[in-house]
């Protein structure tokens, strides 16, 4: 890539000195126009064509610009694959993957129990993560676990139930980092998809819960929290952890209406 990125700017680079002989030549034909009132119809033909060829290195140039542009994007992510900069790979949330088609074919070439073996080694180095509060880093490994489902689609219906089992672990976990990070959209988004694979665990539905309090959506909560509790079986621990997060529920409303009644207060001053 770095010899084309080379060959490139070369090119770009003749195409502008072009460009400056031929805005010379324009120039030259124009001093001519006013000095002389014979011109002939050769002239301006000649005259034309410049112009013309003015207009057309221009496009050549920006369009050879904008390809190097492209290029040098695609160098950069190579180089640096947990860059910053926006990708089009379609992975899910900062999935630190280089783009790179060829690591994508690979992985379609494993076999369906090599995959699996591979997100679960993933999920768990992610936990190990979590437990040490490195939140970024954890769900980095559970966004790789997850790119790693997306190619379980040729396995047996048995290997299909084991991988939506990991699945949902990554997307709980992952919500949790979310949860963490602050980045409560995300919660939402990933804890409505663990209860797509299965509407019966509380832990969805709880972080799912508190995620629309914290974005104060209050409703949502409360009948998120309804849910926890309809699917705990009786949990204690679960139990206790709603009651909590109803008590947070509670003083936030009441918070959240008194600040509404200071503004409304201050708008009638």
């Amino acid at each position: 890539m770095l010899k084309e990125r080379d060959k490139l700017e070369k090119h770009i680079k003749s195409l502008e000195d072009s460009l400056n002989k031929a805005s010379s030549s324009a120039n030259e034909n124009t001093n001519d126009d006013k000095t002389t009132n014979n011109k002939t119809l050769t002239a301006s033909y000649s005259h034309w064509d410049t112009y013309e060829d003015i207009e057309e290195l221009q496009e050549q140039i920006n369009d050879a610009k904008k390809a190097l542009f492209k290029l040098n994007e695609k160098i950069n992510c190579h180089n640096n694959p947990h860059s910053s900069s926006e990708k089009t790979c379609g992975h899910r949330y900062q999935c630190s993957c280089s783009g790179d088609k060829r690591a994508e074919r690979a992985v379609v070439s494993m076999k369906t129990c090599d995959r699996q073996n591979k997100m679960v080694l993933f999920k768990e180095q992610g936990n190990t993560l979590f437990k040490q509060q490195d939140y970024k880093e954890a769900l980095a490994l559970y966004e790789k676990s997850l790119i790693y489902f997306e190619y379980c689609f040729d396995g047996s219906p048995n290997e299909r139930k084991q991988a939506d089992a990991v699945r949902e672990v990554c997307l709980l976990n992952a919500a949790a980092c979310f949860l963490r990070l602050k980045l409560y959209s995300k919660c939402i988004e990933y804890c409505t998809d663990a209860i797509e694979v299965d509407d019966s665990n509380p832990k969805a539905w709880f972080r799912r819960a508190r995620a629309h309090r914290l974005t104060h959506d209050f409703n949502a909560a409360e009948k998120d929290l309804e849910r926890t509790r309809e699917v705990s079986n009786g949990d204690t621990d679960t139990i206790q952890a709603i009651n909590r997060e109803l008590r947070l529920l509670r003083d936030d409303v009441k918070k959240y209406v008194l600040q509404a009644i200071y503004i409304h207060r201050g708008d009638l001053k």
